[in-house]
């Protein structure tokens, strides 16, 4: 796998540790509401847009603190959105993204 492809599917830098981390304070703290998912840059371009939803709205409204998303993840999410060919589709979604808690 090349740099390129690897950017692509990786989970917007968020280190498995943290990841890993997430699971267990999920599993300490029983809190089934709570998420662990970070999606690739791939899921981002490629989902459809129930799946985008689901897995964005997980992320950035359901995730335990180990791995809540940053402003620079969520400019990168929004650059990524912007190259979709629905992107005209998906403005709930970017507008979530531009009022989310952490931007400015």
């Amino acid at each position: 796998m090349n740099q390129s492809q690897y950017e692509v599917q990786e989970r917007f830098g968020v280190p498995k540790e943290n990841l890993l981390a997430a699971k267990r304070a999920i599993q300490k703290y029983r809190n089934l509401e709570l998420t662990c998912y970070v999606p690739t840059r791939r899921e981002i371009l490629d989902s459809n847009k129930a799946k985008l939803e689901e897995v964005l709205i997980s992320w950035l409204c359901k995730s335990p603190i180990e791995i809540i998303p940053s402003p620079y993840q969520v400019n990168e999410v929004l650059a990524l959105l912007a190259q979709r060919s629905d992107y005209h589709e998906l403005s709930a979604l970017v507008q979530m993204c531009r009022h989310y808690p952490y931007q400015r």
